[in-house]
């Protein structure tokens, strides 16, 4: 593929991801063609189109679907519900205009990646095809490097802009590595049998944050002022949440998971604006908490 027509494919997304769920017509597609330095003031044919939606779709698995009641085109709704889909999606949107007026860059701070996504695909494809890892590893808690020699990777979680891998080692239960801790993997040629997958789904979804923690996972009702309540809504603490009651000055919403040390930071990281209702083992957690806080900065 070449640099110009890489390119081409990147606008073409862009423009149509940017036309949101009603989609775009071929027609004003063209204008914004005609109007787009990649023309060379040439025009865009119906066959090169449909030309590149099939070779979008083989290059990033991204659909170009024609709404045939209205006659536009729209990007697939996995598109904008597949989490992985949507950030590479939004990523080439913020692409595009930096392409366009690079003095943006200059006005635009971004979170530093705290590395590990160079292990992705290794990891990935050893996952899929069930071969056991041999790590080495250099965690925050221990004062030497360690060497996993033998570790099946079960799934993979993205939490706080960092990559961990869910996993065991021999004689061991599940265990989380951060990919940023690792300096080096390789693929073995032995091969393993993972856990089912209701039991890899209840691992990931169940135990929030990276700890693992033999603790049981609960029903959680936490009790939250209108303000934080409208940003939980856009971005939820968690798979489970549900919104069991709304009023004017607060919510009331529903959490089922195991409330591991990061959920409990997590939980005090909104300060006032939460009051766990259930369980009072959690509230008895948080103000335990908030008293060490109070004392230590009086």
């Amino acid at each position: 593929m070449n640099k110009l027509a890489f390119k081409k494919y990147i606008w073409l997304i862009d423009t149509i991801y940017q036309s949101g769920n009603e989609g775009i017509s071929y027609e004003k597609l063209c204008e914004k063609w005609n109007a787009s330095s990649l023309s060379q003031g040439k025009k865009y044919p119906l066959r090169t189109f449909h030309n590149h939606r099939n070779e979008i779709k083989d290059v990033f698995n991204v659909s170009i679907r024609c709404r045939k009641s209205t006659n536009t085109y729209y990007i697939s709704d996995e598109g904008r519900t597949n989490p992985l889909l949507k950030k590479i999606l939004e990523l080439i949107s913020v692409n595009q205009v930096v392409g366009e007026n690079e003095s943006l860059l200059a006005r635009m701070q971004m979170e530093v990646r705290p590395g590990g996504e160079c292990y992705l695909s290794k990891v990935m494809d050893a996952i899929s095809k069930n071969h056991l890892l041999q790590l080495e590893y250099k965690p925050y808690w221990s004062e030497k490097e360690l060497v996993y020699s033998s570790f099946a990777p079960f799934a993979l979680k993205e939490f706080k802009g960092a990559w961990y891998l869910l996993g065991t080692r021999e004689g061991t239960g599940f265990e989380w590595v951060d990919l940023k801790d690792v300096t080096d993997i390789k693929v073995l040629q032995d091969t393993f049998t993972p856990p089912t997958e209701d039991a890899i789904a209840a691992a990931l979804a169940e135990n929030f944050g990276t700890k693992v923690e033999t603790i049981e996972t609960q029903e959680i009702t936490v009790k939250v002022r209108a303000s934080l309540a409208s940003k939980l809504r856009v971005n939820p603490l968690h798979t489970s949440q549900r919104e069991l009651e709304r009023k004017r000055s607060y919510s009331i919403f529903y959490y089922y998971l195991k409330p591991t040390e990061d959920f409990l930071n997590e939980i005090l990281s909104f300060g006032s604006a939460i009051e766990v209702m259930m369980p009072l083992s959690l509230r008895s957690e948080i103000l335990k908490e908030a008293k060490k806080i109070i004392r230590i900065n009086s």
